[in-house]
């Protein structure tokens, strides 16, 4: 089957037409999704006093305070129980502050009291989440 060389002629440049349609739809494409990425991107500022904040802490250790932390050392219980811990007291009624010496089973109490409504107000908590 022999064509006429007219219509081949017309096939192959008809063909050559959606050929050029389809390249050039493609680099449209390619064009539309670079600018898209390059105009979509979030830009966001921070301020100065943010800047300032975020800057890491300075390496250098003082030393005076290095060897104060290696001066402190913790009390024993039997320590504490001869050292006296004073309350400072003040009556509205007579307008006078008074200091009272706490005991430390008084202490150990308060401590005790404050720690057990502590759990229970957490223990509250965790339950109404």
């Amino acid at each position: 089957m022999t064509q006429n060389p007219l219509k081949q002629f017309q096939k192959i440049k008809r063909d050559k037409v959606y050929f050029v349609i389809g390249i050039f739809f493609i680099f449209i494409l390619i064009v539309w999704t670079m600018l898209s990425i390059t105009f979509s991107d979030i830009v966001s500022q921070t301020d100065k006093e943010v800047k300032t904040m975020i800057k890491p802490l300075s390496p250098i250790l003082d030393k005076a305070t290095l060897q104060l932390i290696e001066r402190k050392h913790d009390y024993a219980p039997s320590a504490l129980n001869s050292f006296p811990i004073y309350k400072l007291t003040y009556d509205k009624k007579k307008r006078t502050e008074m200091l009272t010496p706490i005991n430390a089973i008084e202490i150990k109490t308060t401590i005790e009291a404050t720690s057990a409504s502590a759990s229970s107000a957490s223990a509250t908590t965790g339950a109404k989440l």
